[in-house]
């Protein structure tokens, strides 16, 4: 099969960007790159397993490498009307896609105008302390997450996010004391299970003056033996078992260098999970991206839930997300009966059920709408 690719320029928001897409035979999948100075900031794939004809795969990869270039644009375009919007979910929404896409430049915009307009949004401060830490600026990173907390001290995902700054700064007992107010308040928080247990392996091979406040080597390697053990029971960790694995036989040789370093490694695989990402995308293409009636991309996203409450089945917010979705749909199909009835009047004017049918469905299809509104704000 001859090499199937296309490359294109689109500029938007200032910035000018390379997609490059191209068929990997290996895989079968069209996978389309997204470049800015040569710096990889997207990646997209989509499968074709079973796609041997030249001709639809040289069309699918073009449909596929035009709608990279638009979803840039798009990105854009929703920002606009987000700023115009002034609703702090959003931006923090915007600005955790922005990050994921590797813009750090706008998100921290966006970001810092949730913060402008709800000084009181802990998750605002949050998301721009995600920005600076990206950046590595662990100074201003830090005062974002101590922000949050100040506002929400119960907020699990902050500990965590501050624990993980302090250790970059190698503060280690500041990071385990925030470790462990994370699985204080949420024992499940696989993240804060591998950050801990890094912080722990960290500390066995700290100096004697650490080494002074904090129990013995022993029941801190003990600890972390635990910690791993308990999230290799956990269902949303089933994926990475034999990382899991990998760190405990470390520990038991007393391995620690390469345990922590195996750590570190498990743990941001762990951040770049990207389903919290797919959630707020679907959400902003919806809401400004002008998708709310196009049924084969709500379609897609209840898929995709449905996907990560296989990998996730405990976590409460995909089951919420995917009620939502199916609500939507349930829209669309509401709003089709609508047209059925308007069709069946057209036919014959004078059928008073269906007259009837169409002014009670009119009727409530408005209470609908006004319930999504106010789920999905």
């Amino acid at each position: 099969m001859q090499h199937l690719g296309l490359n294109g320029d689109v500029n938007a928001g200032g910035h000018r960007f390379h997609v490059q897409t191209a068929y990997s035979a290996g895989n079968e999948r069209l996978v389309s790159l997204v470049f800015e100075q040569g710096r990889i900031l997207d990646r997209r794939e989509l499968v074709c397993s079973g796609e041997t004809e030249t001709g639809a795969l040289s069309s699918k990869l073009r449909a596929f490498h035009l709608e990279t270039m638009a979803e840039m644009e798009l990105w854009f375009h929703i920002s606009e009307k987000v700023r115009r919007a002034k609703h702090p979910p959003s931006c923090l929404r915007l600005g955790a896609v922005f990050l994921e896409k590797n813009l750090p430049e706008e998100a921290m915009a966006v970001l810092q105008l949730a913060v402008e307009l709800s000084p009181e949004f802990p998750e605002a401060h949050q998301g721009l302390g995600r920005v600076f830490l990206r950046q590595r600026d662990f100074a201003r990173a830090e005062e974002m997450f101590r922000r949050g907390l100040q506002l929400a001290p119960e907020y699990a995902d902050l500990h965590h996010d501050l624990a993980l700054v302090l250790l970059e700064q190698d503060r280690l007992l500041e990071a385990l004391t925030c470790c462990e107010a994370a699985l204080q308040i949420n024992p499940k928080f696989s993240q804060a299970h591998v950050l801990l247990a890094r912080a722990l392996v960290l500390s066995l091979q700290g100096p004697q003056p650490l080494q002074d406040h904090l129990p013995p080597p022993s029941a801190r390697l003990k600890r972390a033996q635990d910690l791993l053990q308990a999230l290799a029971q956990n269902h949303a960790a089933q994926k990475y078992q034999a990382q899991i694995k990998a760190v405990l036989a470390f520990l038991t040789d007393k391995d620690f260098a390469d345990a922590a370093a195996a750590l570190q490694n498990l743990h941001a695989e762990m951040l770049a999970e990207p389903a919290a990402v797919f959630e707020s995308e679907f959400y902003l293409k919806f809401m400004f991206g002008g998708k709310s009636r196009d049924e084969e991309f709500i379609q897609k996203y209840a898929e995709r839930l449905q996907a990560a409450i296989r990998d996730f089945p405990d976590y409460a917010d995909w089951h919420n997300h995917l009620g939502l979705a199916r609500l939507i749909q349930s829209r669309n199909q509401f709003l089709r009966a609508i047209e059925e009835f308007k069709l069946a009047l057209k036919i014959n004017p004078d059928y008073k059920r269906a007259e009837k049918n169409l002014k009670l469905a009119e009727n409530d299809s408005k209470g609908f709408v006004y319930l999504l509104r106010a789920m999905l704000r």
